[in-house]
C-alpha cells in the first residue's frame, strides 16, 4: 500500500519535471528568436560563454540606452561599478563590486564581466 503511493507520488513528480522541462525549452527558444532580431544581441554574442538567456536579461534590464548620459552611469545602473576602499593616503587593494542597480542586470552583466574581462574595458573605454 505505502509502495504504491509513493510510486504514484513519484510518477507525479516525474511527470511535472517533465512539463517543466518542456515549458523551459519552448521558453529558451522564443527569446533565441526575439533575442536574434535585435541589434545589440549582435555585440553581446561576442562574449564566450554567455548565452541568448543572458543576452535578453541584460538587454531587458538597460532598456534604452539612450537614456544614460555617459557610459560610467550605464556602468553603475548595470553593477559594474567598484566602491573606492580609502582612508587618508591608504587605499585598499581589494576593492569589492558596489551592490548598485538593478540586481537582475548586475547578475547578468558581472557574468558576462567574469567570462570576457576585455570585452567591459573595451566598453569602458570607449572602444566599441
Amino acid at each position: 500500500m505505502i509502495k504504491d503511493s509513493i510510486d504514484s507520488v513519484l510518477a507525479v513528480y516525474s511527470a511535472e519535471i517533465g512539463t517543466h522541462e518542456n515549458l523551459i525549452s519552448d521558453l529558451d527558444k522564443s527569446i533565441s528568436r526575439i533575442v536574434s532580431t535585435l541589434q545589440e544581441a549582435k555585440v553581446l554574442e561576442s562574449i564566450p560563454g554567455i548565452g541568448k538567456v543572458y543576452f535578453a536579461g541584460i538587454i531587458a534590464g538597460i532598456g534604452s540606452i539612450d537614456r544614460f548620459d555617459t557610459k560610467a552611469q550605464l556602468a553603475k545602473y548595470a553593477g559594474l561599478a567598484w566602491t573606492q576602499k580609502q582612508s587618508g593616503s591608504f587605499n585598499s587593494e581589494h576593492i569589492p563590486l558596489s551592490k548598485t542597480g538593478n540586481r537582475y542586470l548586475r547578475y547578468s552583466t558581472n557574468l558576462a564581466r567574469l567570462k570576457d574581462p576585455a570585452f567591459f574595458r573595451r566598453v569602458l573605454s570607449k572602444e566599441i
